[in-house]
């Protein structure tokens, strides 16, 4: 979620807020703050899963027994560990027998069906919906966001193509393709996508 301000935050033209932690409470955030814009930014779910899963996402789950609540060291990396989430009441255990791909599913659908909810809420905000795959090196739709924020500094072309160049996740080295998934992950995969967040190919960029 990105939230785009143009009123007297800071001494910049335009203040973006942008944080995996407004992921629930989307429309309490936006009724106090009251953005100019509200951006959801969606990735398609089998890239989404596949870099969680490159991450560590609930990686030592299966080592913890009468699992209850994340702890820090269930992931590498302890920043991490306070952006993943876990079910509560009679799913819990259900969800604990799933695979890791399963789990990072139910996680990415999770999120973002809490995030879709509150975006049909929202009246007071310009809404936006941006897919990466439709903006990803897209230079027009940089544009349209350069004239939407009325940027005054801009990037040409070439420098913004560079960009992807410096994203932390370009390369797919020891990344556990689709492709590759048992067809247990597979169709875990597709029966919780259809019961939580079966919206994604609904969604349009609208920039």
């Amino acid at each position: 979620m990105i939230l785009s301000i143009k009123r007297d935050m800071s001494l910049y033209q335009n203040t973006l807020i942008s944080s995996p932690y407004f992921s629930f409470g989307v429309y309490e955030i936006v009724e106090k703050l009251n953005p100019n814009f509200v951006f959801f930014n969606i990735r398609d779910p089998i890239s989404s899963v596949e870099s969680f899963h490159k991450k560590g996402w609930y990686k030592f789950i299966d080592d913890f027994n009468n699992f209850q609540s994340p702890s820090i060291d269930i992931t590498e990396s302890q920043y991490r560990s306070f952006s993943r989430i876990i079910p509560t009441g009679d799913f819990l255990s259900k969800w604990c027998s799933l695979t890791r791909i399963g789990k990072i599913t139910w996680f990415w659908a999770t999120i973002n069906r809490s995030i879709y909810d509150d975006f049909s809420k929202i009246t007071k905000s310009d809404k936006y919906f941006l897919k990466l795959e439709d903006i990803n090196q897209n230079y027009s739709k940089y544009k349209k966001l350069v004239e939407i924020f009325d940027l005054k500094d801009q990037l040409n072309h070439k420098d913004f193509l560079k960009i992807i160049d410096k994203a932390p996740n370009k390369r797919g080295e020891n990344k556990y393709f689709y492709k590759e998934w048992s067809n247990k992950e597979k169709k875990e995969f597709s029966d919780i996508l259809g019961e939580i967040f079966p919206y994604y190919d609904q969604i349009n960029t609208n920039i």
